[in-house]
Formats: C-alpha cells, sequence, structure tokens
C-alpha cells in the first residue's frame, strides 16, 4: 500500500528537516503513471515519529509563517497541510503532521559557496542582494524574524533565485528594537551572533543582520571568519579584536589562522576589496545596535556596481540573464569537480524505485548507472552516495567489515561500529578533538548490474571534516573490498 500524505504519494525519504523533522520526496496523485519528464516533483515535511509536542508546536509556527509570508518567488509555496493538534499528543497518529511545498531542483547555496568559486564576482553580489531583499521584506513587512539563516536553508529553484527555508526558529515581533529570551530554539552555532551562543536576551533582526554577515563571508570566500573549523567551536579571539574595534589586528589574526591549517582543503582566499571587509565588519558588530539595517547593506558601496546597473532597465535585464548564465555554469563545475556531491541529484532527476508490500513495482529509474537493487524509505538522498564497481560474496562480507572497522581505526582514528543492518556501520570521530566531532553512518547497497552504492550520512560534527572523512573512507572501502 503506497504512503501517502493528502494528496501525495510518498517516493523516498529526501533529508532531515530539522528540528525532529523529515523531508520526503513525492508526487500529486493526480500525476501518478506520467511519465518523469511529465510530473512535479514535490517535497513534504513532517514530524518524526517520537515527536513530542515541543516539535508538533514548532511546525505549526513554522506553517503559520509559511501561510502569513504569502506568494512571493523567495518563499516556499504551502501546497497543502496537517496541523498538529496538542490533545492528541499521547495518541498513536495515522496521519503524521505535514505540509507540502515545491522541490527546488537546483540544491542549496552551501554547495555553490563552498566551491569558493564566486568570490566577489558581479553574480555573487547580485544573489547577495537579492538575499537581502528578501529578508527586508520578511523584516519589514511581515514583522518576522528568521534566527537560523545559513547557506543551508537557502535553495535555488531552476533559475537559480534564492528560496529561504525552514522557519522552525523563526519568530513574529513587533519592536525590532526589543529584546526578547532565547527559550529552546535550535540555532545553528556558526551563524548564531554571540549572545544567541550565549543565551542571552537578543534582537531578533540584529541577530538575523549577523548571520547574514556570516553569509556574505561564506559566499565571497567559503569559509567562515569567527569559527575554529578544527576544533567546531567559536574562535573567541578573533571577535574579541572586532569586539575591541582591532580590525586590522583581525585581518592579521585571521590569516595567520588560515596560513596554520593543516590541509588545503581548509584554506580560503583572503585577498578581499576594502569595501567587502568593511561591510563584512559591521554586519557582524559586536554590540547589536551597531550593525547595519537592511536598508543599510543594500545601498552599501560593496552592491554599489549593482545598484549602478539596476538604474537601467536594459542593463538590469542582461546582468540577470548573465546570472543565471554563471550560476548554471557553476553548477556544472561543481558536479564535474566533486560529483558525489551532487549524485543525489542525479538520482532524484532519474526517479525513485517504489515497493509495495510483497510486490515490487518498475518504479521511475531508467538509468541503469544508478539503479540500485533498492534504495529504503529511511535513507536520506541529499547526503553523498558514490557508486563502487565489484562484488562481495556473502563469505568476503565478514571478512570486509572486520578489515574495514581496523582500517578506520587505525588510520583515520575513528570507532567504527557495525550495525545489525547488512552492511552498514556507525563511525565516530569524537576522540579526535583536532578535527572536531564528526559523526557518520556509512552503507552499502547492491547493485542491479554489479557493484554497490554507498551512503554517507553525516549525523553530528563540523562539514568540512564530514567531507575529508567521506573521502578518506571512500578510498578505504575501494581498497578493502574491491582490489
Amino acid at each position: 500500500m503506497e504512503e501517502k500524505f493528502g494528496s501525495y504519494i510518498i517516493l523516498q525519504e529526501f533529508g532531515d528537516g530539522g528540528g525532529g523533522g523529515d523531508v520526503w520526496l513525492a508526487e500529486n496523485e493526480k500525476d501518478k503513471g506520467k511519465k518523469i519528464e511529465e510530473k512535479t516533483m514535490y517535497v513534504v515535511k513532517t514530524l518524526k515519529k517520537d515527536f513530542d509536542e515541543t516539535e508538533g508546536k514548532c511546525l505549526n509556527k513554522e506553517i503559520k509563517i509559511l501561510n502569513k509570508l504569502g506568494e512571493k518567488n523567495f518563499i516556499p509555496k504551502v501546497y497543502e497541510y496537517r496541523k498538529f493538534n496538542e490533545n492528541d499528543i499521547n495518541k498513536n497518529y495515522k496521519e503524521k503532521p505535514y505540509y507540502v511545498m515545491d522541490l527546488y531542483s537546483k540544491g542549496s547555496l552551501f554547495y555553490y559557496a563552498s566551491s569558493k568559486l564566486l568570490s566577489e564576482s558581479k553574480h555573487c553580489k547580485l544573489l547577495f542582494k537579492k538575499i537581502i531583499e528578501a529578508f527586508k521584506y520578511l523584516h519589514q513587512e511581515k514583522h518576522i524574524s528568521h534566527l537560523d539563516i545559513k547557506a543551508e536553508n537557502i535553495l535555488f529553484d531552476k533559475n537559480f533565485e534564492p528560496i529561504i527555508i525552514d522557519f522552525g526558529s523563526a519568530e513574529e515581533f513587533t519592536d525590532p528594537d526589543k529584546e526578547i529570551d532565547l527559550g529552546s530554539k535550535l540555532i545553528t552555532k556558526e551563524y548564531a551572533c554571540p549572545k544567541l551562543l550565549k543565551g542571552k536576551k537578543y534582537i531578533p533582526v540584529k541577530a538575523d543582520i549577523f548571520s547574514l554577515g556570516v553569509l556574505l563571508f561564506k559566499l565571497v570566500t567559503g569559509g567562515f571568519g569567527l569559527w575554529d573549523i578544527l576544533k567546531n567551536k567559536p574562535y573567541e579571539y578573533l571577535y574579541t579584536l572586532i569586539k575591541e574595534n582591532d580590525i586590522e589586528g583581525y585581518w592579521d589574526a585571521l590569516k595567520k589562522y588560515y596560513d596554520s591549517l593543516p590541509n588545503e582543503r581548509y584554506k580560503i582566499n583572503l585577498d578581499f576589496s576594502d569595501e567587502f571587509k568593511e561591510l563584512y565588519i559591521k554586519m557582524v558588530a559586536y554590540e547589536p545596535l551597531a550593525r547595519p539595517s537592511l536598508d543599510d547593506v543594500l545601498s552599501d558601496p560593496w552592491l554599489k556596481e549593482i545598484n549602478d546597473i539596476f538604474e537601467n532597465k536594459e542593463e538590469k535585464e542582461k546582468l540577470e540573464e548573465e546570472y543565471k548564465k554563471e550560476f548554471s555554469n557553476l553548477c556544472e563545475i561543481i558536479k564535474k569537480n566533486d560529483k558525489e556531491i551532487l549524485l543525489a541529484e542525479k538520482i532524484v532527476n532519474a526517479g525513485i524505485i517504489t515497493k509495495s508490500p510483497g510486490k515490487k513495482e518498475k518504479g521511475l529509474f531508467e538509468d541503469m548507472s544508478i539503479r540500485p537493487k533498492k534504495i529504503p524509505k529511511d535513507r536520506m538522498l541529499i547526503n553523498h552516495y558514490v557508486k563502487i564497481e565489484g562484488y562481495l560474496y556473502y563469505e568476503n562480507q565478514i571478512d570486509f567489515m572486520n578489515n574495514l572497522e581496523k582500517k578506520i581505526f587505525y588510520e583515520l582514528g575513528g570507532a567504527c561500529e557495525r550495525l545489525e543492518e547488512n552492511l552498514k556501520f556507525k563511525v565516530d570521530f569524537g576522540k579526535n578533538e583536532e578535527n572536531g566531532i564528526t559523526e557518520m553512518i556509512i552503507e552499502l547497497f547492491e547493485y542491479e548490474d554489479g557493484g554497490y552504492l554507498i551512503e554517507f550520512l553525516r549525523t553530528k560534527g563540523n562539514i568540512p571534516d564530514y567531507y575529508h572523512y567521506f573521502k578518506e573512507i571512500k578510498e578505504l572501502i575501494k581498497k578493502v573490498c574491491f582490489k
């Protein structure tokens, strides 16, 4: 029996929605039976099986806010939803609370920023202008602060227009200058202002502006300017320099920090324009009221080039076309340079195998090169997948698992725990203090035509470490399993 939420048929789990939520890839029941190219794909966000009242209220708030924001091109449209009913918290739900929005096929801003290819280009500045204008609408028109701004929470539609998602931590406000309490809010520490990190009262609008400053640095450099990426914690000394207005000392210390990092994958280019440096420092100022308004950001000298172009209608239209072309090219470069990152997009576009009880359906896969025997519904497609050729006979699987555990321990310093499911491992690098705390799940799925699809699921830890370990473990699996 197919799994449904309202009018939408679940095809495959698609990711972690944060705050106790799951995200599913789905199709509208009216599209069932159509060819893949004729279908419109959707995303269904639900609560997890063991959700509690707090998570239920959080989803209700997100639905309320999305509906309040209206139909803007940078806000996901909610097609259907079922709210959490707090009177039913102890009952066994037949249908979990959920809402449905579009699938945004070009991925999250995280991949593009992490490529370190945006720099201070015109299309980077135009993107930042679009993002700031979107948050200006949230703040000034709808009196809503997001409070979990990060590259992962900005998606791209087919035209590479930014879409803001994940309003589970958002707050409505009446006074933009009034401080509020943190409460039990979930935050992303790399992007959080000092008061949020310390659990103190904060001004929501100014907290968003701080996070947008961190996002600006991420866009231009691919890295962070206030976060110790190796120890996975705030770099207090760097922020003390900003607090004491020793800006020259800050940039010198930041350069020394990045020069000292042990691996090239962490390094970033710190050769910026003065206009960029000044805007960034203003946005991450220690005192909240010293941070600029979003109107100030939009009129900042760093965006003058774009603002001047916008004065001329023809030039503006030309820039918009160049923007789409540049991001389309960047998307292809990312796929070419790091195929594992966006292999998930290829899987999604090809379609998903579905399976009814006692009956295996044909599914939607056409490309056999990415068709495993199964991808269970409790897996996430937004994580890394990589295909390895070869075959493991059953009697060799125990040896393979034993050898992989030893290799991960002795070569990478990770504790590898074999899980009950076949060819599934949990790896924990938590004891490796130099590389932060990283935990991941590894699982192998057998292909119809031979070989294995390996899934790497990051569950804890900072993202640079995850990519490092992903690549290292992939090579170990090749050595251990397929010689």
